[in-house]
């Protein structure tokens, strides 16, 4: 990897796991597992390798990337509770409007 500037195809990469885990291992768990880990990177079906400060910023960037998804769900949860709030409201002030009609 170092030859190519951190790059490795995937090909590559699998049967060096291959070699390296002597069968011990699955080679696309173990490539997978270091995917999960934030320690390599495919692009464009090629692995690349991430650097300490490359992995310290896809770690970032993945708690950042949560953050939002997080705040995104809120958010959509509390529109869908306001909207069932302001229906109810309505519906109630449609009723107390009718009461008072039938009492005057």
């Amino acid at each position: 990897m170092s030859d190519n500037g951190g790059w490795i195809s995937r090909d590559d990469i699998l049967m060096y796991l291959h070699d390296t885990y002597d069968y011990a291992a699955e080679p696309e768990f173990v490539l997978h597992d270091l995917v999960d880990n934030w320690k390599f990177i495919i692009v464009d079906d090629e692995i690349l390798r991430l650097t300490k400060e490359g992995d310290k910023a896809a770690k970032k960037g993945v708690v950042n990337y949560a953050s939002k998804e997080k705040f995104m769900e809120r958010t959509v949860n509390m529109k869908t509770f306001l909207s069932i709030i302001s229906s109810l409201l309505a519906i109630i002030g449609a009723l107390i409007s009718w009461i008072i009609e039938l009492i005057s």
